[in-house]
């Protein structure tokens, strides 16, 4: 089975989960440029789930966001390590949102066969190669405030209405600009 693990996004001086906080809430935060971070799940996350799916299964196949955009691979990586007895795979899926998204239900898919680890690794491998996630950028203001715009450049942009297309293939990549949603749309299809 899929067992879905939280990040947890930082308002404030609390901590929430995404899979519990309505997301018309996060939009607000996001749309009235609160200070919003994110952080990868907790250690007792990864050692539950791991134990969890290990309980069920000769195998554990995690697959977490890109490394590049989070600590999350780097933490998994630890916690197997305090569990020696599971045997538990964690593939870097080089994606984020939908790309991530479809990148585990494939895993999840293949991993349903009767390969063994080292043929389903194989398998994979080739697939990261395969997906390019393509996205729309609203506005700039999260890119700049976690640094990845600079801040001349950033607030130059914003004056402009533009939307920036951004390819996704573990490192994000501008590819263009619109004007519009519709434009930006017409673009990536």
């Amino acid at each position: 089975g899929i067992i879905v693990l939280p990040h947890y996004l930082i308002h404030g001086d609390r901590s929430y989960s995404d899979l519990e906080l309505p997301r018309p809430q996060m939009i607000d935060w996001l749309k009235n440029d609160e200070q919003v971070t994110t952080t990868h799940p907790t250690v007792h996350d990864y050692a539950s789930a791991f134990e969890e799916a290990g309980s069920s299964s000769d195998v554990v196949i995690y697959v977490p966001i890109s490394a590049q955009y989070s600590n999350a691979y780097d933490v998994a990586c630890a916690v197997r390590e305090k569990l020696p007895k599971l045997q538990i795979a964690i593939i870097d899926s080089q994606r984020a949102a939908g790309g991530h998204a479809l990148f585990a239900l494939e895993v999840a898919r293949l991993s349903r066969g009767n390969d063994s680890l080292d043929v389903l690794m194989r398998k994979i491998d080739g697939m990261q190669e395969r997906v390019t996630e393509i996205l729309v950028m609203d506005s700039l203001r999260q890119l700049v405030r976690e640094g990845r715009v600079r801040d001349a450049e950033g607030a130059m942009k914003s004056l402009v209405s533009t939307k920036l297309l951004v390819a996704n293939r573990g490192v994000a990549t501008p590819i263009g600009k619109a004007r519009t949603n519709t434009q930006a749309l017409d673009a990536i299809i």
